[in-house]
């Protein structure tokens, strides 16, 4: 039984794919967030990442419902799935939520919990393989596509790990299991505010920030800005400062 579409999306620019970048981004205390908010965000988040390194093709439309989250039509290409999906475990967000009420602040010690063991990286890549695992057998139920692209939401205390590793190794993973899985698209992944876009084949991350040369962001003070608050926001707990408001 077909479900019903919950919002339609038309980008016809970079201009539009910002615009909506700029309502979507404020996430808001993580108790009583909403999954269709998140997704909103992260669907806000690609796509700008892709748009700033022209990596899209417009129009873009952009279908929000259930089983994927997002039906996609770039261009006149085919329609495309995009399921986002979170990486973390129901231990570490139990955890966090402790934390938040206890302490004022989601951040957690992962030595005291055994978290660690292998390491920062080992946790991560982990946590992105059962993220990614989580999804796999349920593609074929999903609603029609030529293909499921999956956006990981990188949502784990897991911070500070070397990019290079953990990304090499979710590459490895991701093309052992593809075969068993047609269905499977690209798979991407937003970490903290970057994107690392289609991590499973010619892998690139997508700098919130381009440092090396910010006369490329036409919004490079905004983005600053915002990632400056967001980094606070992080370390102090979810209700410590508000968010940017969206430019007008």
């Amino acid at each position: 039984m077909p479900v019903a579409t919950k919002k339609k999306y038309r980008f016809g620019s970079r201009e539009d794919v910002e615009k909506f970048w700029r309502k979507v981004k404020d996430l808001g205390e993580r108790k009583g967030r909403r999954n269709p908010v998140e997704e909103r965000y992260a669907l806000g988040l690609y796509l700008l990442a892709r748009a700033t390194y022209d990596l899209i093709d417009f129009p873009v439309i952009a279908d929000q419902g259930d089983r994927p989250d997002f039906l996609i039509r770039e261009g006149d290409g085919p329609t495309i799935g995009l399921e986002v999906t979170r990486a973390t475990t129901p231990a570490l967000q139990r955890a966090m939520t402790e934390s938040e009420h206890k302490n004022g602040t989601s951040v957690i010690d992962l030595s005291n919990g055994g978290w660690l063991r292998g390491g920062r990286e080992k946790l991560w890549i982990t946590m992105v393989q059962e993220a990614i695992e989580r999804k796999l057998e349920k593609l074929p139920s999903y609603r029609g596509a030529s293909r499921h692209d999956l956006l990981i939401y990188d949502d784990s205390p897991a911070i500070g790990v070397d990019r290079k590793v953990v990304l090499a190794e979710a590459k490895k993973w991701i093309c052992r299991v593809r075969p068993r899985v047609p269905l499977l698209g690209k798979v991407s992944i937003i970490m903290t505010l970057d994107v690392a876009y289609d991590v499973g084949g010619k892998c690139r991350v997508l700098p919130f920030i381009d440092w090396s040369a910010p006369e490329s962001l036409r919004d490079f003070g905004e983005r600053v800005e915002y990632a400056g608050r967001k980094s606070i926001r992080d370390a102090m707990g979810d209700g410590a400062m508000p968010m940017p408001k969206s430019s007008p």
